[in-house]
């Protein structure tokens, strides 16, 4: 009978290691399904490969071509054209804008997410619209929202933009892990990092971050250690926003500033 126990046990904690990768994956990326028609969307709808999956993105050529590229990269729980919200802002001033598509969400549901793959997949298509409509890295600015912001972050540092803005960011997955559950899950356990509080010192572009006060997913405090860290940047609160309402609590003032902070060179 202990036998049997001991194998019992021994066999059920390997399935749950060799399972645990997926597990942990499918608890952070849970991005939905997309049901939008790209057809019945203005822009183009852009599919390249990589590896041995399509990244998509959907490109939005603004009235002014000069003004540079915007890329948007999404949160958590959404996918790239919940950011269609926050573009028209920017397409009334001229710019033109990039809703970039992680690989687990949207209209690239069937492939599977991890850290490397958001990265890279997002790095390859931005610099492949770039070369097509020659926007120079001059002329590209990166907006990461929320889980999007780590991915703007590592990708700023890769020498393919100008100005970075992040908005609801967080120091790491791990500290929203023991902020949001328990403070004792170890690093271990976390196997995507996206450790933006320690690449924040290397960051040397113009950098502006917009915290919510009433966010309870990345709390605020985390978007002032990113601005302490991070030499230069810009910092704008939102005192009546929380995690998931940055759209409708930025006021025209405040995105003058934003429009004003990406004409700077």
């Amino acid at each position: 009978m202990k036998r049997r126990v001991l194998i019992f046990t021994i066999a059920a904690f390997t399935v749950l290691i060799l399972a645990y990768p997926y597990l942990f994956r499918r608890f952070v990326y849970f991005g939905k399904n997309e049901k939008i028609d790209p057809g019945q969307i203005p822009g183009e709808l852009i599919t390249i490969s990589n590896s041995d999956r399509k990244v998509n993105a959907h490109l939005f050529l603004g009235k002014d071509l000069s003004k540079g590229l915007i890329i948007l990269l999404h949160g958590q729980g959404g996918t790239m054209y919940g950011e269609a919200r926050f573009f028209k802002y920017f397409y009334e001033r001229g710019y033109s804008a990039l809703l970039v598509e992680y690989a687990g969400f949207g209209l690239s549901k069937e492939y599977s997410p991890n850290e490397i793959r958001l990265y890279d997949d997002s790095e390859k298509i931005i610099k492949y619209v770039q070369s097509k409509y020659s926007f120079s890295k001059q002329k590209t600015s990166l907006w990461g929202r929320s889980l999007g912001s780590g991915v703007a972050l590592e990708l700023s540092l890769r020498d393919i933009c100008s100005h970075l803005i992040l908005v609801t960011p967080y120091t790491s997955l791990g500290e929203v892990a023991r902020y949001k559950y328990s403070h004792f899950i170890p690093e271990f356990l976390i196997l995507d990092k996206f450790d933006n509080l320690s690449k924040a010192e290397k960051v040397s572009l113009p950098t502006l971050i917009i915290g919510a006060k009433l966010d309870t997913l990345t709390p605020v405090f985390m978007a002032n250690q990113l601005n302490r860290k991070i030499n230069g940047s810009i910092y704008i609160e939102l005192p009546h926003s929380d995690h998931f309402h940055v759209n409708e609590n930025l006021s025209s003032l405040e995105w003058d500033r934003i429009i004003s902070f990406l004409q700077k060179i």
